[in-house]
């Protein structure tokens, strides 16, 4: 008779395993789309605030030191990010004039961000246009953040920068202090 002594019985099994896998696999294949995840969004990120002190320029030296608070925030309630490697750039009229590494791992929250130029040389150019600027009364920086993000504690990681465009930093009259103008400013946050 073979390995099954009850043909009626084993039919009748194999039927039911066919029949259950066959009435789960289907719904899922039909109506699967509508029960995705809801999409993941990048961070927000913007910045709180900024102040400068010991800023001075002397013959193509530069400087500086910026203190940058930042907020990352998390639009996604299913899931969280963790950042690694982390490090602020400042720009001026698109030239990296400082850069320093940010104390990480980090979750989303307040960052604060000390980037300093010690007698930095600069171009002649960048020297003139920063020194007449901050005569002026401020001075528009780009401040970049470079992480690597990664979702839900996974190995895999992806390259976050961040791009928070002409921040003005205003100068304190008759001193080498400046602190930044206006309320918070939204950044540009693109993964890779």
């Amino acid at each position: 008779m073979g390995n099954c002594e009850y043909r009626i019985l084993c039919g009748f099994l194999y039927i039911m395993a066919f029949g259950l896998s066959f009435y789960t696999v289907l719904p899922l294949y039909l109506y699967g789309p509508i029960f995705k995840f809801p999409k993941s969004h990048i961070p927000k990120v913007q910045v709180d605030s900024v102040t400068v002190d010991s800023f001075n320029i002397h013959s193509s030296k530069l400087t500086v030191n910026w203190d940058i608070n930042l907020s990352v925030g998390n639009p996604n309630w299913n899931h969280e990010f963790r950042y690694k490697d982390a490090r602020v750039s400042v720009f001026y009229q698109k030239k990296m004039i400082a850069s320093s590494p940010v104390t990480s791992p980090f979750i989303s929250g307040p960052i604060r961000a000390r980037v300093s130029a010690s007698s930095v040389h600069v171009d002649e150019w960048i020297s003139r246009a920063l020194a007449d600027e901050w005569k002026r009364g401020g001075v528009y920086f780009t401040f970049r953040l470079d992480a690597a993000a990664l979702k839900d504690y996974v190995f895999s990681s992806s390259q976050m920068t961040v791009s928070c465009e002409e921040v003005k930093v205003r100068a304190i009259s008759g001193a080498n202090l400046g602190n930044m103008a206006g309320s918070s400013t939204k950044c540009q946050v693109n993964m890779l």
